[in-house]
């Protein structure tokens, strides 16, 4: 067996080709596989690390969610399946080496994606498992296709490139693991809001606009155990008021996310089960009513809270939170580095490829006498050097990143101030920092370029609207077909719920966020279930039973849902086959703005509100008060109700007029507050015609505001991180917000009353 060539020769694609013999068309079907998987494994890893960030801007119904989720599935599939058969095949093939040290990369995935759900992150012994298996695998047959000459160091270097990738992944998951990296974590960060801070700074001295007397941990907290009450605190452990202090001259911005990551690591605490120690402190709620909210658009406590949550994420799915420790980044540079120079120099060598005697005679050259299997390898070669180019820019460019340099700068300030250095070290010192500065300077600009083009976007920013008239008979009557289905397949899908019809999406327009802000202002700490709204519009007396007789706080949003649905002016009378358009929609609505039927801010509120707390109810039960399967019978209940009090009426206008009609045959159900949700929701909807457009409009806008707010802290906290992966919800924030305010959900009224 000649071994592999590098000589500078080109290959004889003539005709007098003796040295090699033909082989069957079994094994080259075989090698044409191989050749296909690999290049299929390689549009795997490239697609998750150009959209691997892109599922908190995206739904999950959305085509770049669900490529997504089938390029992680299938990754260890498709890799283990190509390793069996390059391992089983009956053919010499040169460069089996590169491509089977190449698939052991991939199973290590891309920085963007470390989990794509949950439940991945505890299954790292047998991912550690199953990467020993493959490794092997590989390692066989790295052995029996051996290279020769200069490119040998190309499968090996992969293979350390491998290593490396699981190594992180391992710990990535480690990281977050609820019985280790998050409890440890949440633990020291607990156990310092209790017995230290309080001691650190008085209540009372709290300054929000500048920090002042907010001792939170910014970065180190794992020398926060060595901090001892009446002494200062160690040097290594960083607070937000010194990074304040410190950044003074930055901008907000940049001292905004500082304090963004600093609340990052305060909410995790809900996660791991701790309680929050300053909870009743005043300094707690100023922080958000003196400080996030001090702009009256309330622009800043949304933008603060999101850049939170994108920690948040990216801490639970990535494995950009480990990738910048020291320990991480001190491995990782270099190893990238030296991946990146061995693909170049391999693409070059590989220009002089030669075939071994054992080599399939009529596979590798194509009709032009091209080598097919030394140009797919340096494609690949080429993929794989661009990708680590792409994920060393991602690192450089990520908060993470700039939170390190922040920490590093504060540091060295810290310890120039507070001890006595050597000429030299005070120069060292100061060298890093003004380094640390214009990082941090640089990653900014790139941030804001990409936030001025709309490149940068956390979350969807958008409201799913449900209602409950328009989608009661979604999945009602099922096709043969749909049924023979179902049954087949009982226990390995969900049973199809009726009602759920795909829900819609608005934009989150900044009237709903400023009546949430302005409502959050008002009412704290007042929050019931609607009542503190109609009290301040003196409408408690009429309209009370709707928010205090009703059982759940499920109930109460679905009747105040279908109220507020019947409180809007009935769609136009059309044939089936004249649709409104997107277009003609929003001209029928500046129509009805300009003739005064649409009652401007309020309404707007209203509708939306109560279309997505509706949505909430349907699809996402787990982010509201009480037992999600209790959520969904009341939901599946209501729906049945519907069917049956409106079963007959076909288009949405005689639904209308049938429900508003349903209030003179519910008047004894009324009395008991017990009665269906449509027919409470007729009632409830005469009572507010009564009153005058404007003012009707203002009591639904209050009630919807308070009542978002009552339910946000209610829900369980691990299903908001859940919802992170899905585009996001704007609950999500509103939980984190009212978080750090003092209100989560061991001690909101809703829970209580459910």
């Amino acid at each position: 067996m000649n071994g592999l060539g590098v000589n500078g020769s080109s290959p004889n694609t003539g005709g007098s080709n003796s040295y090699i013999e033909p082989c069957d068309v079994t094994v080259s079907e075989t090698l044409r596989k191989m050749e296909v998987l690999t290049a299929f494994s390689t549009m795997l890893l490239f697609y998750q690390v150009l959209f691997g960030t892109y599922r908190r801007r995206y739904a999950s119904e959305s085509l770049v969610h669900r490529l997504l989720w089938l390029s992680s599935t299938m990754s260890y599939g498709v890799v283990a399946f190509t390793l069996g058969l390059m391992n089983t095949s009956r053919s010499y093939h040169d460069l089996l080496g590169f491509w089977a040290a190449y698939l052991l990369v991939l199973i290590g995935g891309a920085d963007t994606v470390s989990a794509f759900e949950l439940d991945d992150i505890e299954k790292r012994k047998a991912n550690f498992l199953y990467f020993c298996a493959k490794s092997l695998l590989a390692a066989q047959i790295i052995v029996n296709y051996p290279v020769s000459g200069k490119l040998q160091i190309g499968p090996w270097v992969l293979c350390v490139l491998a290593f490396t990738r699981i190594r992180e992944l391992g710990a990535a998951h480690l990281n977050v693991s609820r019985s280790f990296g998050l409890g440890k974590q949440s633990k020291l960060v607990a156990d310092y809001m209790r017995d230290i801070e309080p001691h650190l700074s008085a209540d009372a001295e709290a300054e929000p606009t500048s920090m002042t007397g907010y001792k939170y941990i910014f970065y180190g907290e794992k020398h926060a155990a060595g901090a001892r009450i009446g002494q200062p605190l160690p040097l290594y452990l960083v607070t937000i008021d010194q990074v304040w202090q410190a950044l003074h001259g930055l901008g907000d911005r940049i001292r905004d996310t500082c304090l963004s990551f600093a609340l990052f690591k305060m909410i995790k605490r809900s996660l791991a089960g701790f309680d929050m120690a300053e909870k009743d402190e005043s300094k707690t709620w100023r922080l958000v009513r003196d400080g996030l909210l001090s702009k009256e658009d309330g622009e800043r406590a949304f933008r603060v809270v999101e850049v939170e949550l994108e920690f948040l994420f990216e801490y639970f799915y990535t494995k950009y939170s480990l990738l910048h420790s020291r320990e991480f980044i001190c491995i990782r540079i270099p190893v990238s580095l030296s991946v990146i120079v061995s693909c170049l120099l391999c693409i070059i060598w590989l220009g002089n490829y030669e075939p071994t005697a054992d080599h399939c005679a009529s596979y590798p050259y194509g009709a032009n006498g091209i080598n097919v299997d030394a140009v797919e390898t340096r494609v690949i070669l080429g993929v794989l050097a661009f990708l680590e180019v792409i994920q060393l820019i991602n690192l450089a460019t990520t908060n993470w990143f700039k939170m390190l340099l922040v920490s590093i700068y504060v540091k060295h300030d810290s310890i120039l101030q507070s001890s006595s250095n050597s000429r030299i070290a005070v120069r060292i010192r100061m060298f890093i920092q003004m380094m640390c500065l214009r990082l941090i300077k640089i990653i900014e600009a790139v941030n804001h370029s990409f936030r001025v083009l709309s490149l940068w976007r956390p979350w969807m920013r958008t409201l799913r609207q449900y209602s409950l008239l328009e989608s009661h008979r979604y999945g009602r009557h099922r096709s043969i077909g749909g049924r023979l289905l179902g049954l087949l397949l009982r226990g390995l899908i969900d049973k199809p719920r009726q009602g759920l019809k795909p829900a819609k999406f608005v934009p989150l327009c900044p009237e709903i966020k400023r009546a949430v802000v302005d409502r959050l202002r008002g009412s704290w700490p007042h929050l019931r279930r609607g009542e503190f709204s109609l009290l301040q519009n003196s409408d408690r007396h009429e309209l009370s039973w709707a928010c205090v007789n009703l059982e759940t706080c499920i109930h109460t949003i679905l009747v105040w849902h279908a109220a507020t649905t019947l409180c809007e002016p009935p769609p136009p009378v059309r044939p089936w086959w004249r649709a409104v358009c997107p277009g003609e929609q929003r001209l029928l609505k500046r129509k009805a703005y300009a003739e005064g039927a649409f009652h401007g801010t309020h309404q707007l509120v209203a509708t939306q509100l109560s279309k997505y707390c509706a949505y909430l109810v349907a699809f996402a039960p787990e982010l509201l008060p009480g037992n999600p399967y209790l959520t969904g019978t009341i939901f599946d209940d209501a729906v049945k109700d519907a069917g049956v009090r409106l079963g007959k009426c076909r288009t949405l206008r005689r639904r209308h007029e049938r429900a508003r009609a349903l209030a003179g045959e519910c008047r004894e159900e009324a009395a008991a507050a017990s009665g269906s949700v449509i027919c409470l929701g007729s009632i409830l909807a005469n009572q507010l015609e009564m009153m005058e457009e404007g003012r009707k409009w203002k009591i639904l806008a209050d009630f919807w505001t308070e009542l978002i707010l009552l339910v946000a802290p209610s829900g369980q906290p691990w299903a908001h991180v859940k919802h992170l992966t899905s585009g996001g919800e704007f609950i999500t924030h509103l939980w984190a917000l009212l978080y750090h305010s003092g209100i989560s959900n061991d001690n909101s009224n809703c829970l209580s009353e459910y």
